[in-house]
């Protein structure tokens, strides 16, 4: 993204420029900065109009979560499965309340996956993704947390020992989780997101 005029809104006067793939003229200003100096991109190479980058660099994000979804809805099943073979090796099957948290699981992980079957059913016969993929990298992201934790209460002293195959995978899977809420987009952007674009609320900031 490059930006030759910078007395506009904070969305406009933006070109999506792409580049080759090089670190000569990478500059990292901090942790969360990232910026290229004296990159030549020819005119050709602008994809979309002048002044017409940020909705040009938005569609492309619409469409990375959309791809990205139905990894989602997989991973989420598959932690799913593996939680019900755990509740089962536990001996937990009869125990109301865990039945309880499975079935609750089960709500959700199923709401991803029908969620990402309809966004990538709406590309695949040629519509654009909308905002409200941001609400299933929410529910997906929530979910994959507390399904994580919820295996480790169950699995009790073992599921700390990570040099075994199942519970170094629940272990793993715990501490992996915590950056579902921050990779593809924050919670906090996604909210934002949804308040703004779906919901019609004002902008925040």
């Amino acid at each position: 993204m490059a930006r030759p005029d910078n007395t506009l809104a904070f969305d406009g006067g933006w070109e999506y420029d792409p580049a080759p793939e090089s670190t000569d003229h990478v500059r990292v200003a901090s942790r969360y900065g990232l910026f290229i100096d004296g990159q030549f991109v020819s005119d050709e190479d602008v994809l979309g109009a002048v002044d017409d980058g940020w909705r040009v660099a938005n569609t492309t994000l619409a469409f990375e979560r959309t791809t990205v979804a139905l990894n989602l809805q997989v991973w989420s099943l598959q932690m799913l499965d593996r939680l019900v073979a755990l509740v089962r090796r536990r001996g937990l099957t009869e125990d109301t309340a865990v039945l309880e948290s499975v079935a609750a699981f089960y709500e959700l992980t199923h709401a991803v996956r029908i969620s990402s079957v309809q966004t990538m059913s709406l590309v695949a016969a040629g519509g654009q993704p909308g905002p409200a993929s941001s609400g299933v990298k929410l529910v997906w992201a929530a979910v994959m947390q507390d399904m994580s934790r919820f295996a480790l209460e169950l699995a009790g002293a073992d599921g700390q020992v990570v040099d075994q195959p199942e519970p170094g995978y629940w272990v793993h899977r715990y501490l992996r989780a915590r950056g579902h809420s921050i990779e593809g987009g924050s919670d906090e952007v996604q909210k934002s997101i949804i308040a703004e674009h779906v919901l019609g609320l004002p902008r925040s900031r």
